[in-house]
């Protein structure tokens, strides 16, 4: 029973460790690539990914920073950047005059599509390509109750 014990310890342990190595070499490995070809910091590229998705290509900044777990002036930061590279345009809302809304320009767009195409091959290259497809269904089918147990990010309510 105590040798049971240890050996579902042991197993879970093993299970964390390698989850956790992949994902930060992996996560490392697409940053670098896309901040060395593209000159994107990972936070330029979650905020134009999040705008990307958006509806209509923009969102309200506070909203956007919720979605990103990012401070007002962290994501005014990260922003700002973007606005300097004709990426995104920040204006105030029509609505109702008092915030400002974040829009992805034509250009932000082109770059995000860039960027998701490197981080799609790397992705195949370095993780997929190395499973079957018997396996890779075996991956989605373990991650979706996880993915539906998990809060999203914007629920977590932490800013950094």
């Amino acid at each position: 029973m105590a040798a049971d014990l240890e050996h579902i310890e042991f197993v879970r342990d093993r299970a964390w460790q390698v989850f956790s190595e992949v994902s930060m070499r992996l996560s490392f490995m697409r940053n670098t690539k896309i901040k060395n070809e593209l000159h994107l910091a990972p936070a330029e590229y979650e905020a134009l990914t999040t705008l990307y998705l958006a509806e209509d290509g923009s969102m309200r900044m506070g909203v956007l920073a919720d979605n990103m777990c990012f401070s007002p002036s962290r994501l005014s930061y990260v922003i700002s950047g973007l606005i300097e590279r004709n990426l995104v345009e920040k204006s105030i809302s029509a609505k109702d005059g008092r915030g400002y809304i974040a829009q992805i320009t034509d250009d932000g767009r082109r770059i995000w599509e860039q960027a998701n195409a490197m981080e799609r091959d790397l992705f195949r290259q370095h993780f997929l390509s190395l499973l079957s497809i018997a396996d890779q269904e075996e991956l989605s089918r373990i991650f979706a109750p996880l993915e539906e147990h998990l809060p999203a990010l914007r629920d977590i309510n932490h800013r950094f």
